[in-house]
């Protein structure tokens, strides 16, 4: 997608909501919401941009610049699974793989998601 408009329009209507649903939800009055999906307004930023994309159910990054997977299911779809040159890698300093790997299948799926939605939102205020 290639404007705002375009993506917050794709993203509203799988959810079922209705723009006053989402100016409710991003605490900004009705007529800002009309100008982000008439073109007026070209980019969401700070806390607009987060509870938008909250709200919707996309990420963050999809939503403000049409990069990368619309969602985090997306996303995880996406993971590329380790080689064996990469298996000894490990990203964190104060998580250990062995603690990791001690998480169920669930955990750590959901730890995953949540480090995910964290670097969106991080890249996002960028």
């Amino acid at each position: 997608m290639k404007t705002l408009a375009e993506r917050l329009s794709e993203a509203l209507t799988k959810t079922g909501h209705t723009k006053a649903d989402l100016a409710r939800a991003c605490g900004v009055a009705a007529p800002s919401v009309n100008d982000w999906f008439s073109g007026k307004t070209k980019s969401l930023k700070g806390s607009s941009l987060i509870r938008a994309s909250n709200f919707l159910g996309v990420r963050s990054l999809w939503l403000a610049e049409g990069k990368g997977p619309r969602t985090n299911d997306e996303a995880h779809s996406a993971v590329v699974e380790p080689t064996a040159d990469s298996a000894d890698l490990w990203p964190f300093r104060l998580v250990s793989k062995q603690d990791y790997d001690r998480l169920t299948t669930d955990e750590q799926r959901d730890l995953d998601k949540t480090v995910a939605r964290f670097i969106a939102g991080c890249l996002a205020g960028r």
